[in-house]
Formats: structure tokens, sequence, C-alpha cells
């Protein structure tokens, strides 16, 4: 279990960072409940939203660059609480960088027998002690 949650996260950073919108969000619950807070506090409500909100970020970002300090997990079957530090690199269209870091965190649930992302949260320069 925990394997394969660890397996899905990386694949989802890596459809993230390849800025594959329809890889990225096979990841995410479908569900008008799914729920996301991004670093710079924007909320989406929905996967269509959600959807939507990456979209447009994929729109002025040309490279995403992610480099996380391993996951850590916890959680049983009916559900596994993930979260790793992160920093992230974005090269924008008009050739500017962003430079961030924080962690980030998504509970995942077994839906269909997959593991879906069904709450996601990215904090700012948080660090950890």
């Amino acid at each position: 279990m925990l394997t394969t949650v660890t397996d899905r996260n990386e694949e989802l950073l890596q459809a993230w960072q390849a800025r594959d919108l329809d890889g990225m969000m096979a990841h995410y619950w479908n569900s008008p409940d799914l729920f996301t807070i991004g670093q710079s506090g924007q909320v989406t409500k929905g996967w269509d939203q959600a959807q939507a909100f990456q979209e447009g970020f994929f729109k002025v970002a040309s490279a995403i660059d992610v480099d996380h300090g391993g996951w850590h997990q916890t959680g049983g079957e009916s559900g596994l609480l993930s979260s790793s530090p992160y920093t992230l690199t974005i090269t924008l269209q008009d050739g500017g960088q962003q430079r961030l870091e924080g962690w980030y965190v998504n509970p995942r649930q077994p839906i269909d027998d997959t593991w879906l992302v069904v709450y996601e949260y990215v904090t700012a320069n948080a660090q950890l002690t």
C-alpha cells in the first residue's frame, strides 16, 4: 500500500513537471468534493475547478522543476496521508523564474481500486525542524 501510494505520488509529480494535464488530473478524485489549497492560498472546490486552475498555470509556465525530500506517509487501508518538503522552480513563458519552497500534502483514498487525491494542500516557505 505505501509503495503503491508513493509510486502514485511520483507519477503525479512527473505528470505535473511534464505539464501533462490529463496525466496529472488522473490522480485526483473526479468529484465536486475535491478540495485544494495552493501555495499562495488559492482554493479550488471540485475536480473541474482544480483542472481549470492547473490549465491556467500551465499556460504561464514553460517549465516546472520539482525537487522533493521524500514522502512521509501515515494511514491505513481506508486512506493515506502523504507529505513531502519541496523546492519548486517555475520558468515562466516570459523567461522569468520563480523559486518556491514548502510542503506538499495530499490525503489519498482508494476509490474504484485507485488511490486518488481527495484533498491537497501546498505550503510556502515551511521548513522541517
